[in-house]
């Protein structure tokens, strides 16, 4: 039996040896949804002009989902009766497992919910309709946590999990958010224990490239904080999924990384970066008639205050030391030391200062102006604020950057938030710590970087 089996194995095609597990995995992933959302705040009468446009419109999903790359808008009726809705396929799946995958998503919608607007997730695809225009986009983030991810087995070393996921997935995030038209990406790395972990993200594609990073950066950070501890998990919300797992989950070539396992595999180019930047505290001491108040300012050279702070390192750390470069460039003017002017703690607070009185043009360096445009100057004291903000899901993602120094003047820039500028009160004051300067009332002091 054993040597017929052979012969028939060998006069199978080569090529259909390899497409025979892309046709099995996702024919086998694709019966059960992964999650459902059925608001009961307002519902529908199922054969009323609501209803029967609902229909139609899934009906169309269905036929042009498959047929445009895999995610498709559209709307069906006039108003009070008129439904939105979109569907969104997994981008490493054919046309012929997209088609039937939205075709029973639309089924389990039509028996399971009878809600004005509903959201279901599948293995392979999502289904999401409402009353309202823009719907995916109005409510914000909203991220869920499926019932498979309280099934999955822990594992022994947590730590390894997460640390490995944060190496990986901002990885991913920057590919998927950096591919307008797939918005898609999937990779792998070795973990410390030399197992291999999968990731996958992906993103509806009617949002910004800006917003779909900052949607995966959530849902990532929630899924570190809901399945590190597990052998894989999976946060999905309306514009976008992410995913772990310690089997392989994906029909598709992705980025491949190896987890640095010594010393000198983790002096890497940011490293070094990052040891070149040196950490400083300063203290200012203001006094009057009845009270003496000190305040610490700590701020960090080329190093986002999170990383100095907490220890988090991600991709936006880079764009938080872009953005002081950047800020250095256009004032002529050091981060380092920069307290020493009298004119403001930091580089960053000074940038921010004249920002936000509208005396930007103090800040730059008079060389500049003769070579540079006064409106260019000015949009690139704005893109290095964005890049320096506090919080890092604010900050643009390096791909973002780079289409925004390269655009149209015309295309409008978000607001900056405040720098990342750590102020904390300390009271009272030892008079007998050492410190390296004082000058003008403040007192400085360093500190080093974890």
């Amino acid at each position: 039996m054993s040597s017929r089996i052979w012969k028939m194995v060998k006069n199978i095609p080569l090529v259909m040896l390899f497409l025979i597990p892309l046709i099995t995995i996702p024919t086998l992933t694709n019966a059960n949804p992964i999650d459902e959302l059925c608001p009961g705040a307002s519902s529908y009468i199922p054969n009323s002009t609501f209803g029967n446009n609902l229909k139609l419109l899934l009906q169309s999903l269905s036929s042009n989902t498959s047929l445009n790359a895999g995610f498709y808008n559209s709307f069906v009726g006039e108003d009070p009766d008129k439904v939105y809705g979109q569907a969104l396929c997994r981008g490493d799946v054919n046309r012929t497992v997209c088609r039937n995958c939205i075709e029973n998503a639309s089924q389990k919608m039509l028996q399971n919910c009878t809600s004005s607007e509903a959201t279901i997730w599948y293995e392979l695809c999502q289904i999401q309709y409402s009353y309202q225009i823009h719907f995916s986009t109005i409510m914000g983030y909203r991220g869920r946590y499926p019932e498979m991810n309280y099934e999955r087995k822990s594992i022994p070393h947590p730590a390894q999990n997460k640390e490995a996921l944060s190496h990986l997935m901002p990885r991913l995030i920057t590919e998927a958010s950096n591919d307008p038209s797939k918005m898609f990406a999937v990779g792998e790395i070795k973990s410390p224990e030399s197992k291999t972990i999968y990731g996958l993200v992906q993103c509806t594609r009617e949002i910004s490239t800006n917003d779909c990073s900052s949607c995966l950066d959530k849902a990532s950070q929630e899924l570190s904080w809901c399945c590190a501890a597990k052998e894989g998990g999976i946060v999905v919300s309306p514009n976008c999924n992410v995913r772990f797992d310690l089997q392989r989950l994906f029909n598709y070539s992705g980025i491949s990384l190896t987890y640095p396992k010594s010393a000198d595999e983790e002096r890497s180019e940011l490293a070094l970066l990052h040891n070149l930047a040196r950490p400083t505290a300063v203290t200012l001491t203001q006094e009057d008639s009845s009270v003496t108040s000190s305040y610490l300012i700590v701020f960090c050279g080329y190093m986002a205050l999170e990383y100095v702070m907490e220890g988090l390192f991600s991709m936006k750390s880079d764009v938080f030391s872009f953005g002081v470069i950047l800020l250095e460039i256009i004032s002529g003017k050091k981060t380092s030391g920069f307290y020493l002017t009298g004119q403001a703690p930091t580089l960053l607070a000074y940038a921010w200062k004249l920002w936000k009185e509208g005396k930007e043009l103090e800040f730059v360096d008079p060389f500049l102006m003769e070579s540079c445009s006064t409106t260019e100057v000015l949009r690139c004291i704005q893109i290095g604020l964005l890049c320096v903000q506090e919080d890092p899901i604010n900050r643009p993602t390096m791909s973002t950057l780079v289409a925004l120094l390269g655009s149209d003047l015309s295309i409008a820039l978000p607001e900056p938030r405040q720098p990342a500028i750590s102020v904390g009160r300390i009271d009272p004051i030892d008079e007998s710590s050492t410190t390296n300067q004082s000058i003008n009332g403040m007192t400085v002091s360093s500190i080093s970087p974890r």
